[in-house]
């Protein structure tokens, strides 16, 4: 196999990790299935890592730069930010699965040191914050309509995000199509929305 740069091996082996993770789960989430995933002698894994916690530590701090990257870009009122949020989430759960499926089943949280842990709770938290703040933002500025709570709303936006994580491509598999993220976006904002 091909000699890569350490950064871009390293970054190869949490990737593998994260798939595996999600995929197989924690009972499979061995040295032996990183180093076949990544076509590596298991050995040759500890040249880039000190153990298996520290390619756990590596694999979220993956994870949190692919959800916290576009978190300040997003312009427009609430409900557009919300939108804007969600379809960046959405894309990426569509090209990497691995991630959200390892972050909703809690197996990432518990593969690693409390540390792994501790960071996986952390990320949940502040995307449900980003959620609910721009939810009451819109209750607030009366963009929504009266008699519901950001928190109400919150599991609604949470229940579609985990519907379209775990359901994969078996909603295709039934209607035929796929949905596109702004379809799902718009549905839900139209549910909202102040008319």
């Amino acid at each position: 196999m091909k000699r890569l740069p350490t950064e871009q091996r390293r970054k190869q082996i949490a990737d593998a990790a994260l798939r595996i993770i999600a995929e197989r789960g924690l009972r499979r989430f061995t040295v032996a299935a990183i180093a076949e995933e990544v076509g590596l002698a298991d050995g040759t894994i500890f040249r880039h890592f000190d153990d298996k916690d520290d390619i756990v530590l590596e694999a979220v701090h993956q994870l949190e730069e692919a959800l916290i990257a576009q978190e300040t870009e997003y312009e427009g009122d609430p409900l557009e930010r919300l939108g804007a949020f969600l379809h960046h989430r959405i894309t990426l759960m569509r090209e990497r699965p691995e991630f959200f499926k390892a972050l909703f089943s809690d197996d990432l949280a518990q593969a690693g040191p409390p540390e792994a842990g501790e960071r996986v709770r952390a990320l949940k938290r502040r995307s449900m914050q980003f959620v609910r703040s721009h939810l009451q933002q819109a209750i607030d500025e009366r963009l929504i309509e009266p008699g519901h709570s950001a928190d109400a709303l919150l599991y609604l936006v949470h229940g579609t995000a985990l519907a379209i994580v775990f359901s994969g491509n078996d909603l295709k598999k039934v209607t035929g199509e796929s949905l596109k993220s702004g379809a799902i976006w718009e549905s839900l904002e139209r549910l909202m929305r102040r008319s």
